[in-house]
């Protein structure tokens, strides 16, 4: 009997160690794979395509960046980043909502989710639409 318990303890021990080392080599492994593609990535971002002769051959001045450029590329991106995450809130709304089954509290919770992400997205649509009014008067 004692040698059961004995076995059965260990083989708990084995069991309890194995699952902590493989979580423990997928973070080592996601960690790898990270720095692996940011530093894989980093020669094509240091390649010169010509882009620099193609756009003064199309008669834009490259040299002459202002601030009203920089800071309408950086609310683009950001504006843009933002419609990403509110459509994958609207996937995960969707989600949830097929899930609940018969469940009315989650199926609620799915509804708010995906009526908050709608929300969301027409602020950023109308942001994105009035900066680009505005950009374009401003020059940027």
């Amino acid at each position: 009997m004692n040698l059961q318990v004995s076995d059965t303890l260990e083989t708990l021990i084995y069991f309890q160690m194995t699952k902590l080392c493989n979580i423990k080599m997928k973070k080592v492994f996601s960690v790898f794979i990270s720095l692996y593609m940011f530093f894989y990535t980093l020669p094509v971002l240091a390649f010169d395509f010509g882009l620099e002769d193609t756009g003064k051959g199309a008669g834009y001045d490259l040299t002459d960046i202002n601030i009203s450029l920089k800071i309408g590329i950086v609310l683009k991106m950001l504006l843009s980043l933002i419609g990403v995450l509110l459509l994958g809130l609207l996937v995960y709304g969707g989600y949830r909502w097929m899930i609940a089954r018969d469940n009315d509290q989650m199926v609620t919770k799915a509804k708010d989710t995906i009526k908050h992400a709608i929300v969301g997205l027409v602020i950023i649509v109308a942001a994105y639409i009035i900066t680009a009014f505005i950009g374009t008067k401003i020059g940027f």
